[in-house]
């Protein structure tokens, strides 16, 4: 006979004949029925990837996780719908202000068209071209008059009309005035008489051939805008007080040489040294005048030293450098209310100053004890 199968009750645990748990009641604790297991808390939902999006893709993302594909294509079709009617409201904004952008553009452009182009500088250095000299072959020889013996002309010389005199003609850069010179000497120092050379442009610029740079003797006469000598040296001589320039640009001088400008309210640069007996006049009344600019940064650079001469008339003179050397003088005669600044002044070279009405504003850097700088000296 077969044993038939055991197993626990579930109340109490007593073995019991698998096939009446659940049937006959256990007669320990009366259990007939299995005990319901506890129910589990249901899972927690995943989070939301597209929390964060605006609510147009939540309810896309909606309407596509529903599977169904009408309600799919609703869906989409009605958040496709919404964005472009919120689109929609700013399009006139963003009309009105191509519209606007286009307009101002368009006026700018009008005005632009209306500015006339300014005229372009041209920057001229003309050949030098020497003064004829004087003579009577450069007048018009008159026309033989016929002897006694001649035939008669065919009108009677009372009767001729008097020649008109010809209106001047205008003078160009380069070219010298058509009357000849009254006095050929050369001047106290020159070893020739000067060439003579006209400039007459007041917007142009004129830079001194490098040939007479170097022991050319010429006058400057006209009016320019800037005036540009390189540098001066074997003994040349520029005369250029009778050309008015608004601007004028000295390289340097040495070697005796000799330079005269004008500069009438302008600015006059010297940047390099004067120097070996040489003579600069610089006559620009109500000017400024610089000596310097470009120097070593280790110790002051002598600009105006070895027995040179410089004459200065301005209102504003500043020597961004040395004056030294016995011999060497500086003189400068300011304007009222003028000022002067001298950075260093040394080895027995001499400044003196004057100035027309009140005191001027006149300073130096170093003065040694050798050297002098101080206001001139009444006659």
């Amino acid at each position: 006979m077969e044993t038939p199968p055991m197993q626990p009750c579930p109340g109490c645990g007593l073995p019991r004949v698998a096939a009446q748990i659940g049937v006959v009641p256990c007669p320990v604790c009366a259990d007939t029925a299995p005990p319901v297991p506890a129910a589990s808390p249901p899972p927690s939902p995943p989070p939301d990837p597209f929390a964060h999006l605006p609510a147009d893709a939540a309810s896309l993302q909606a309407a596509m996780a529903g599977g169904h594909p009408a309600a799919t294509a609703r869906s989409v079709t009605t958040a496709a719908a919404a964005a472009i009617r919120r689109g929609m409201r700013h399009l006139p904004a963003f009309a009105l202000g191509l519209l606007a952008g286009s307009l101002g553009l368009w006026l700018i452009q009008q005005q632009l068209d209306q500015i006339p182009p300014e005229p372009q500088e041209e920057c001229v250095s003309p050949p030098l071209r020497p003064v004829p000299p004087s003579g009577p072959e450069l007048a018009q020889a008159p026309p033989p008059r016929p002897s006694d013996g001649d035939a008669a002309p065919d009108r009677p010389p009372e009767n001729r009309p008097s020649p008109q005199p010809q209106p001047p003609q205008p003078q160009q850069v380069g070219v010298e005035p058509p009357e000849p010179r009254q006095d050929a000497t050369p001047p106290l120092g020159w070893s020739q008489p000067p060439r003579t050379v006209w400039l007459h442009q007041p917007d142009a610029s004129y830079t001194l051939p490098e040939e007479l740079c170097r022991g050319g003797q010429v006058v400057l006469r006209g009016r320019i805008r800037e005036l540009r000598i390189p540098g001066l040296s074997a003994q040349a001589h520029i005369d250029a007080s009778g050309l008015e320039a608004r601007s004028v640009f000295v390289g340097g001088l040495d070697g005796g040489s000799e330079l005269k400008v004008f500069a009438p309210q302008g600015v006059v640069s010297v940047r390099g040294h004067v120097r070996d007996r040489a003579r600069l006049t610089i006559h620009a009344p109500g000017g400024l005048v610089r000596f310097g600019g470009h120097r070593p940064a280790n110790a002051p650079q002598p600009l105006i030293a070895a027995a040179a001469r410089v004459e200065v008339t301005a209102r504003q003179v500043r020597v961004e450098g040395t004056v030294r050397d016995p011999g060497t003088r500086l003189s400068v005669h300011l304007e009222e209310g003028g000022q002067l600044w001298v950075e260093a002044v040394r080895g027995g070279a001499q400044v003196d100053y004057r100035c027309d009405g009140r005191p001027a504003d006149a300073r130096a850097g170093l003065v040694e004890p050798t050297a002098r700088f101080e206001p001139h000296a009444a006659d």
